[in-house]
């Protein structure tokens, strides 16, 4: 019993080790900021105005859909009784995955793909100063998502997948349409190099 003290101060060690964890090692927390925000730089002409390219997409208008009555049809095979509200719905319709209120009128922003800017957001972060890899990389240490390369890609594939999957409750019941729907790898794996930034 002589060493019962040292014996539970080791267990109270371990303990503590195992609950506390380097702030080195845990993952950084990011938020959404909203179109709003991205607006400020890429809605002029000066970068390209990637906000007004986004505004002609579907991604823009997916959480508008959800107020139609296409929308209220689909919704009423799934038992949703108002999908503009529902939580199965949001999760593909706006960024975030319905999550923010502040964005669930906004569709499918730039944050959906790019990730959530409250860091990256300030132009310090992620705008290119001239080494475009290296400002990629700053960019991706204040939690902007890879998009590029084969690692990107893979992750693209996820992020798309996640709504863009024939198990959805809004996918086509007809098979010609639904075969349409399909996205491929291979789009998704092209759409970066059609993207309004870099032209």
């Amino acid at each position: 019993m002589r060493h019962a003290p040292y014996l539970a101060l080791v267990v109270i060690l371990v303990v503590i080790a195992a609950v506390v964890k380097p702030a080195s090692s845990e993952k950084q927390k990011y938020d959404y900021v909203g179109m709003q925000d991205c607006s400020k730089c890429h809605g002029t002409s000066a970068l390209g105005n990637q906000v007004s390219v986004w505004l002609t997409t579907p991604h823009a208008r997916a959480a508008r859909v959800l107020r139609t009555e296409r929308a209220s049809l689909i919704a009423k095979k799934v038992n949703v009784s108002n999908p503009s509200e529902d939580p199965a719905c949001l999760k593909c319709h706006t960024t975030g995955g319905g999550k923010n209120q502040k964005l669930s009128s906004e569709g499918v922003g730039c944050e959906a793909c790019h990730g959530p800017a409250s860091a990256y957001g300030e132009i310090t972060n992620h705008a290119p100063y001239g080494d475009k890899e290296k400002d990629y990389l700053r960019a991706q240490s204040f939690g902007m998502y890879k998009i590029i390369g084969i690692d990107g890609i893979k992750l693209r594939e996820r992020m798309c997948r996640r709504c863009h999957t024939l198990e959805r409750p809004c996918a086509p019941e007809n098979a010609d349409e639904r075969k349409h729907q399909e996205l491929a790898l291979s789009v998704i794996a092209d759409f970066v190099f059609r993207h309004p930034l870099r032209k």
